[in-house]
């Protein structure tokens, strides 16, 4: 019955709330989700992998994974990046999976001082929504007389992005537009996923034996928009930083050398009603850099 009751609390809400994406807090170590234009913009063949988690008073664990790999191609003059998401969401009564595929071709400007990337991105979704109901009673209304059983109903679609990313040796910019094509992705809800616009960027400066990297993220998603700024700081193979938007402070601490990165965020919700509601949101960040014989003068890694 508790069920029986989120369920339609879900769908309702869904009818009225915006869908949005997920992104990462620590967006720098999840880069392809951000913007399709990353792909290949390292010196090495990179696989990456997020976690992010949170709890909801009501409503339990929400997990959200992506794992990508992208690579410099010669003979492509461009990257290439495969990446993978999966949502399970609200006790695991909708779980989400999608594959994606990336191209962005490479050019160098100024004799070498300035790196352009365009990219195109083309995804395919699947979404499951669970729900513990009766045979044909969502359809015919059929009362409740009969022994329950977990039963489920897809929906599936394909999306369209689209990004481009400047960097020099200490810069980097750019601007990503996800959903073009504004899929339909709720199951009881007719309208399409809303365009989101993306816009980043940041620096990595020498200061000493240490190197600084401020950022910035700004993000539109129909009514939803979010600005977030950050600073990170690495000596030797240790990484600290601090983002912070509206309501929300994100310290975070990790290990980076040539190799691998590995770092952990956690979002502190300022915002007491939301504190009440979302019990904090973790995340979990893995690269792997692997050597490969790269011709590009200009690459890019992210602290």
């Amino acid at each position: 019955m508790i069920k029986k009751a989120f369920l339609l609390l879900s769908c309702f809400t869904s009818l009225l709330a915006t869908a949005q994406d997920v992104y990462f807090n620590e967006y720098n170590s999840s880069k392809t989700n951000l913007n399709p234009a990353f792909s290949g913009s390292d010196s090495a063949f990179v696989l990456s992998s997020a976690d992010r988690f949170y709890y909801q008073t009501g409503l339990n664990q929400s997990n959200y994974f992506f794992f990508s790999a992208d690579n410099y191609f010669r003979f492509l003059r461009g990257g290439l990046a495969i990446n993978y998401k999966n949502s399970d969401e609200y006790e695991g009564t909708k779980k989400t999976n999608q594959v994606s595929l990336s191209y962005a071709p490479h050019f160098e400007l100024f004799e070498h001082k300035l790196a352009l990337q365009p990219a195109f991105e083309l995804g395919f979704f699947s979404s499951t929504y669970y729900y513990w109901g009766y045979p044909s009673q969502w359809d015919h209304g059929t009362p409740d007389t009969q022994i329950p059983w977990p039963t489920g109903r897809k929906k599936s679609n394909i999306v369209i992005s689209s990004g481009l990313l400047f960097f020099t040796k200490r810069f980097y910019g750019g601007f990503a537009v996800h959903n073009i094509n504004k899929p339909q992705y709720e199951l009881f809800s007719y309208d399409g996923l809303p365009v989101r616009y993306t816009l980043h960027g940041g620096a990595n400066l020498n200061v000493g034996n240490c190197i600084l990297s401020p950022n910035f993220l700004a993000v539109k998603q129909g009514d939803f928009s979010r600005v977030q700024l950050g600073v990170r700081v690495k000596y030797k193979i240790l990484t600290i930083g601090v983002d912070g938007s509206g309501n929300t402070i994100i310290p975070e601490i990790g290990l980076q050398n040539r190799f691998f990165k590995l770092s952990y965020c956690y979002g502190y919700l300022l915002d007491v009603y939301m504190t009440n509601r979302v019990l904090g949101i973790h995340e979990l960040h893995f690269n792997w850099f692997f050597k490969h014989k790269n011709k590009k003068q200009l690459s890019l890694r992210m602290i």
